[in-house]
């Protein structure tokens, strides 16, 4: 038989929200709170910087990953 448990150790001060999670269906969302965050990518119907407060958290888990945001000057 194998057993598996997973620790999980939480800091005392840590904050749940804000953070960066993503989908099945390549969204990356930044959550501000349960449900309620905006979209950091171009998928589908939404664009970047869709907001929402109804996300369905099922279809989120936690991004490992980075996001860098930056100023881009248009050339003319």
């Amino acid at each position: 038989m194998i057993k598996a448990t997973k620790r999980v150790e939480k800091l005392e001060n840590a904050v749940e929200y804000p953070k960066l999670m993503h989908s099945y269906q390549g969204r990356v969302v930044l959550f501000t709170s349960h449900e309620t965050g905006v979209l950091l990518n171009e998928v589908g119907i939404h664009g970047l910087g869709h907001y929402s407060d109804e996300w369905c958290m099922a279809h989120f888990e936690d991004y490992d990953g980075s996001i860098t945001l930056q100023n881009v000057k248009e050339e003319k």
